[in-house]
């Protein structure tokens, strides 16, 4: 290790931290980091379609769009979606399409769950409204799905913890009656 290499480490409790500086403009990390996409929540996406296979629940399609108009929405609707600059569609993780349901796996964090959502003790002022936006995202949603004739089920990702509890309600919610 150089000599300078060695004046960037830091020590940081009992593990050393590599410091390096940014070569790029906060503006130019910004736009870097916003092109990039995460994976979704592949893992929980996949624990629950395994517990659909289980539980013999067929007819479900995973990130199939449904899009809609905004005139077809309610004036109110139409006014939260033009306000918030919400897009006109959405990916359901699954959507059973001939019971017109549709079924979201909310991470805890990102969705803010009353059990287990924090919010980061640090950079709160891009953390708390950020955490707000989407909480309201997922509001306007549910609401425009129900206009269009569309059932919404939602599972927090804790849910997957206990899976025949899940499996159960599950049964209940699709197979009515």
């Amino acid at each position: 290790m150089t000599e300078t290499a060695r004046k960037r480490l830091l020590p940081s409790s009992k593990n050393w931290i590599w410091k390096m500086t940014d070569v790029m403009s906060p503006q130019q990390r910004s736009e870097l980091m916003a092109r990039i996409r995460g994976t979704r929540n592949e893992s929980t996406e996949m624990a629950l379609a395994r517990l659909l296979r289980a539980a013999h629940l067929s007819g479900w399609r995973r990130h199939s769009r449904i899009s809609w108009q905004a005139e077809h929405l309610s004036p109110s609707l139409r006014k939260i979606l033009l306000k918030n600059n919400f897009r006109a569609s959405v990916v359901p993780d699954f959507m059973f399409r001939e019971r017109r349901t549709v079924l979201f796996i909310d991470g805890c964090f990102w969705h803010s769950c009353p059990q287990h959502g924090t919010v980061p003790s640090s950079n709160v002022d891009y953390w708390g409204p950020k955490l707000l936006r989407n909480r309201n995202r997922d509001r306007f949603v549910d609401a425009a799905l129900c206009h269009l004739g569309w059932t919404v089920l939602r599972v927090w990702e804790h849910e997957l913890k206990q899976p025949e509890r899940l499996t159960n309600w599950l049964l209940r919610q699709l197979n009515p009656g």
